[in-house]
Parts: C-alpha cells; structure tokens; sequence
C-alpha cells in the first residue's frame, strides 16, 4: 500500500487493482481445496473483471 501511495492517482488504482486481483486469486486456490466449486469460480471470475478493468485503464491513457 506505501508503494501505491507514492504513485500518482491512475498509476496507484491499477495497482490497487492489481494487487487485489492477485489477493482475490489466492484466496480462490486455497479455497479450492476444501470449499464449494462455485465459490472458487466466481472468484477467480473476479479476479479476471479487474484485470480486465486494469487493462482498460492503461490504454485510455
């Protein structure tokens, strides 16, 4: 979080997204080995709309 503070603000949300897209994906691998396999997908569906969003972003600018 200090290193996307320090960024200005476009640069700090993509990062932001980022880095919740990669906590989001963690968490779907590690619910994968005991919870519901649709828990684990709309996760990992998740995960994938904000790297969508971040792909976005970086060709509007």
């Amino acid at each position: 979080m200090t290193r996307v503070r320090e960024h200005r603000s476009d640069e700090a949300i993509c990062q932001s997204l980022r880095a919740a897209s990669l906590l989001i994906e963690n968490a779907a691998f590690e619910m994968a080995r005991h919870d519901n396999a649709k828990e684990v997908s709309r996760l990992i569906l998740t995960a994938a709309e904000l790297d969508r969003m971040v792909t976005e972003m970086e060709h509007e600018e």
